[in-house]
């Protein structure tokens, strides 16, 4: 029976990488060949739901790509509770921000359930962007929307809204 179920997860594991492969766009620039080699430098990882994957303020590790599975977002201004910024979900990366900026993670990413994660170390990241500047872009262009989208989410409900003295209306900015 072990072995059945250890050839039915390879199966699904193979299908989820050719899938991650085919969508994500930084396995993009790269040929058939030249992306089994990238994904060689990526290690698997399966966490626990609940397990924090990166925590606000600590330095930055690398790239995560999600295979399966979510994450979710959240930012940390304590006394206030977490605040959920996003749910990533299968096929999505990761870690960008911290590793563009080269600055400490901006944000706790948290397992909202079973997930299993490729990781490629920030060195190989940095080569990755180094010699290849479309990846580069596309990884400033996903950080950019990112970052708008959270500053977005923290936002001070008072400062949505402004009163029209004339109407006394409210008036999204």
């Amino acid at each position: 029976r072990q072995p059945v179920a250890d050839a039915l997860d390879r199966v699904c594991r193979d299908r989820l990488l050719q899938n991650l492969m085919a969508t994500q766009p930084l396995f993009r620039p790269f040929s058939p060949e030249q992306r089994l080699d990238l994904l060689k430098r990526f290690t698997g990882h399966v966490v626990a739901p609940g397990t924090v994957i990166v925590r606000v303020g600590e330095p930055a590790q690398g790239l995560y790509a999600l295979l399966n599975g979510e994450v979710d977002v959240t930012h940390h201004a304590p006394p206030q509770d977490p605040i959920l910024l996003s749910t990533l979900k299968t096929g999505e990366t990761f870690g960008e921000v911290a590793l563009l900026e080269q600055t400490p993670a901006p944000t706790t990413v948290t397992a909202a359930r079973q997930t299993t994660l490729l990781f490629l170390h920030r060195q190989y990241f940095q080569r990755l962007i180094q010699a290849i500047p479309p990846l580069k872009s596309y990884f400033q262009r996903l950080a950019h929307h990112r970052q708008t989208q959270s500053e977005a989410l923290l936002l001070p409900t008072e400062d949505l809204f402004v009163e029209d003295a004339e109407e006394n209306l409210l008036v999204l900015i």
